[in-house]
């Protein structure tokens, strides 16, 4: 009889700790600190852009984050901007939808004058676009009298203030067509959405652009 007893009693306490979770794995950090411990002692990392996206809306978080000496990240900057007008997911050309995932930086862009970035800045003029057409100038930005191209993509320059500040989100660096093109991180226009890029204030874009390297990591997601 105490055989039964017992074992009774070992099924019971098994139900116990599995309904509450005695042997359950512990929680999981979220998204945002996974990123800061993941990239802390990463060298070829610098700085972390996190665009915190409020579900099912048009807006996000902006933070920045440096790292310091002691390869902690230190919060530098904090700001609202805008997505995609139809949120996360970005699948196609055209969903206007901004990209889920963790980014690097092609390059920096402006209609304005460099505003001290040290990552690579074009200037841009009148003959620059960026290619949303099914060619290999797919996802790019050239200028159209270098490369003999009758481009009907974005003509960068026509995109006041929008593209004042810029930088080339590193999305789709395949140019896979027609996965979705022209995702950048940018000056924020009359609209409180975007395309599928990442928009701020312009004196927010411009200070972003001065605190970064080619080492920054842009991280998306919901927040």
């Amino acid at each position: 009889m105490n055989k039964y007893l017992d074992i009774t009693i070992i099924v019971l306490f098994a139900i116990f700790f599995l309904t509450n979770n005695v042997f359950a794995e512990p929680e999981t950090k979220n998204i945002w600190q996974n990123k800061l411990s993941e990239y802390s002692s990463n060298n070829d990392v610098h700085s972390l852009i996190f665009v915190k996206c409020i579900k099912n809306t048009s807006e996000a978080n902006i933070e920045l984050y440096k790292k310091s000496e002691n390869n902690n990240f230190e919060l530098l900057l904090k700001a609202q901007g805008f997505i995609g007008k139809n949120g996360l997911g970005k699948e196609k050309e055209g969903d206007l939808k901004s990209p889920i995932g963790d980014f690097g930086i092609i390059q920096a862009f402006g209609i304005k004058p460099n505003p001290d970035t040290k990552l690579e800045y074009l200037a841009i003029n009148e003959n620059h676009y960026c290619c949303d057409e099914n060619c290999q100038y797919y996802n790019k930005i050239i200028d159209v009298k270098q490369v003999n191209h009758k481009c009907k993509g974005e003509h960068i320059i026509k995109y006041i203030p929008q593209y004042n500040y810029a930088f080339f989100i590193d999305y789709n660096k395949e140019g896979v067509y027609p996965k979705g093109s022209a995702i950048f991180m940018h000056c924020k226009g009359k609209k409180p959405y975007t395309a599928g890029c990442v928009a701020v204030d312009e004196e927010i874009m411009a200070n972003i652009l001065k605190e970064i390297d080619s080492y920054t990591r842009v991280c998306i997601y919901n927040e």
